[in-house]
């Protein structure tokens, strides 16, 4: 049996200096999704199941970012699973906990 397999791929910009971190991960999925992401555009992690992905220590993957401070995520969806929404909160300002 050939299981079907697609990706959701997606860019967040996090150059504007009143960025400071990275607040909150949250998605709205169904099914079987996994991720991955990559702070270059090219060279991506392992896949994690997206459940796993929404509970990454939040410090670690800002602390990854390069000059260009933008991480590319992908989203793997297998069979029928669903990607509704994926939303990045930014840290940005002094009730941020910064």
């Amino acid at each position: 049996m050939l299981l079907l397999q697609q990706y959701i791929e997606c860019t967040a910009d996090l150059s504007d200096e009143t960025v400071l971190g990275i607040k909150a991960l949250n998605a709205e999925y169904s099914g079987d999704v996994t991720a991955q992401y990559s702070y270059d555009g090219e060279n991506f992690t392992d896949e994690i199941p997206i459940a796993d992905f929404l509970t990454s220590d939040l410090d670690e993957l800002y602390s990854g970012l390069t000059e260009t401070k933008s991480i590319t995520f992908r989203f793997w969806l297998s069979g029928d699973a669903s990607l509704k929404t994926f939303i990045m909160n930014y840290r940005n300002g002094d009730d941020d906990d910064a």
